[in-house]
């Protein structure tokens, strides 16, 4: 189980049990270290999410309005602190912490803290109500959601235990771009390094045998063209996967 210090102390505070997120297999979430303002509400505040899962949000936002489709953002990053404040507020207001750990995370634990996550409304029905699965603006996210790196955290009967939240969609193409990235880079330099052998071989007349087969100095020319195109591809495929 994977409990920091200072999230035990929390824990300590509120009264969680730290078995509580190995029986649940709760992931920890680390706080975001770089955000930027996604979206400004109507009422002047400020969302904040990860620079790639920003520009995600507005491509996808766009797109659907576009499409005729209002969507909002209702809570966008939330640090460990503000996540302890709302299971104070809940618990003040006489809730058990059974009932509020079924539909808010126990600090440290909640995706809101990577600055990927995001709650989303939408004109004429409440934030963070189950109504929100009823709306144009769900069905829309439903099945375009995907297209721009968001998926539903929190589906009906979801292997965490919380209450089903239509609202909740986390971005998950940022994780899965660093791969990418570094998949690209590695081909780049291992093409890069084949079209440099290949120029070695034809500056040196270097020999090459296969199996008693020696081959042709020619074929080196169609080495430096196609490793050298890879390269060339892997690399530029790089900058494109990198860009926000």
């Amino acid at each position: 189980m994977e409990c920091p210090a200072r999230i035990r102390a929390i824990f300590a505070e509120l009264g969680i049990a730290t078995d509580l997120v190995e029986a649940r297999r709760l992931p920890l979430c680390a706080e975001a270290a770089a955000l930027e303002v996604a979206e400004i509400g109507e009422d002047g505040r400020e969302y904040r999410m990860t620079p790639s899962a920003a520009a995600a949000w507005r491509r996808m936002r766009d797109a659907a309005r576009a499409d005729g489709v209002t969507l909002q953002i209702a809570s966008a990053f939330r640090s460990v602190e503000r996540q302890a404040e709302i299971v104070r507020d809940k618990l003040a207001r006489g809730m058990s912490l059974a009932t509020i750990l079924s539909a808010s995370a126990p600090p440290g634990y909640s995706e809101h803290h990577t600055g990927q996550a995001i709650d989303v409304t939408t004109s004429g029905v409440a934030a963070f109500e189950p109504e929100f699965a009823s709306t144009a603006a769900y069905r829309w996210l439903a099945g375009n959601a995907a297209r721009f790196g968001f998926v539903l955290s929190f589906p009906p009967g979801n292997r965490y235990g919380y209450q089903y939240e239509p609202w909740h969609w986390y971005y998950t193409a940022g994780q899965g771009g660093r791969t990418m990235r570094a998949y690209l880079w590695i081909s780049g330099l291992v093409f890069g390094a084949v079209t440099l052998l290949h120029i070695l071989r034809l500056a040196y007349g270097w020999q090459v045998q296969l199996s008693g087969w020696t081959v042709p100095l020619e074929l080196s020319w169609a080495g430096v063209i196609v490793a050298g195109a890879l390269c060339a591809w892997a690399f530029a495929l790089t900058r494109r996967v990198s860009a926000p």
